[in-house]
């Protein structure tokens, strides 16, 4: 048995590397643990093989240290930053005095302490490389995420301008011409009613869209740039507003009954526009000589006429 305890170390590697690849990405929650297992188990291997005469590593022995330099750098692309710090130091340490398990035994005349410190920092070397190769993919897919962010929130800031520059506008000149021509119609005429009810309308609008420009200017978590936590982000209306709702465009005049509303007959389909799709109208829109357009084909289905009765009752 001790002439095969280089298995344990290699073999811990082995499983551990192995179980990251096959359970990926549900493994990223405990790969900082594995790759701290495989560490003290290699360091604690190592301290073994100095203190007494236990055997060393066989020739292919750093394999064991690519393993651990793989889960070096691992850890430093996906582990969280407080976990990964001592996983990754751990394993480091382990591969890198792995090399002193290359004596035959525990006796400390093949290597000086001088040559052993110039070893084991050379053997470091590896799981140093991984670990810098995992910060360099981390940074870079940090910095992806921040500019997709940045992008985003310039395009919310983009809206945010366009619906206070122009829709606001031109939702507060409805609101001001509506109170202007409510001072003329007086309160409880039909035209002062709908007056009112449009300047009702439009302050809704315009406190809506308050809202929207908050949110769109606030920050990635959609918080708006208001002082109080009610006024950042309010809920929009649902379906326990629906009576007022109803009520509110019931006020606006007096509902339709049932014997008012026209029976309006329409054809399934209008044979002009049948005609006028079969054969290519819309796609032959060349100019005639004079340098005009062909004039579209009259209805002759009654559709306009019908429209036209409708709209006269």
């Amino acid at each position: 048995m001790p002439d095969q305890v280089w298995v344990v170390p290699l073999g811990v590697a082995t499983v551990v590397v192995a179980g990251v690849a096959l359970w990926w990405p549900r493994s990223r929650a405990w790969l900082p643990w594995g790759t701290a297992a495989a560490g003290v188990v290699s360091l604690a291997t190592t301290v073994a093989h100095l203190a007494g005469p236990w055997p060393g590593s066989p020739p292919w022995g750093m394999v064991e240290l690519l393993l651990l330099s793989v889960l070096v750098g691992a850890c430093a692309r996906w582990a969280p930053v407080r976990a990964a710090v001592p996983a990754a130091v751990v394993a480091g340490l382990g591969g890198a005095t792995s090399l002193l398990r290359a004596t035959d035994d525990g006796g400390s005349g093949d290597l000086t302490t001088l040559e052993a410190v110039y070893a084991v920092s050379f053997w470091a070397l590896a799981p140093i490389v991984a670990a810098g190769a995992g910060l360099l993919l981390r940074h870079q897919h940090e910095r992806r995420v921040r500019a997709v962010a940045a992008g985003r929130r310039a395009q919310r800031l983009e809206l945010a301008r366009d619906l206070h520059d122009y829709v606001a506008h031109d939702v507060s000149e409805m609101i001001a011409q509506a109170q202007a021509a409510g001072t003329v119609a007086p309160p409880g005429t039909p035209a002062g009613d709908a007056l009112r009810q449009i300047e009702a309308a439009g302050l809704r609008a315009m406190a809506s869209m308050d809202r929207t420009v908050q949110v769109l200017s606030g920050g990635d978590d959609g918080s708006g740039s208001s002082t109080g936590a009610d006024d950042a982000v309010r809920p929009q209306p649902g379906l326990a507003d629906l009576p007022a709702l109803v009520e509110r465009f019931a006020a606006s005049g007096p509902a339709p009954g049932c014997g008012s509303t026209p029976r309006v007959t329409w054809p399934r389909r209008c044979p002009a526009r049948s005609a006028a799709r079969h054969t290519g109208w819309s796609s032959r829109r060349s100019p005639t000589s004079a340098g005009t357009p062909p004039a579209r084909p009259p209805s002759r289905c009654g559709c306009a006429g019908a429209m036209a009765n409708w709209r006269s009752r």
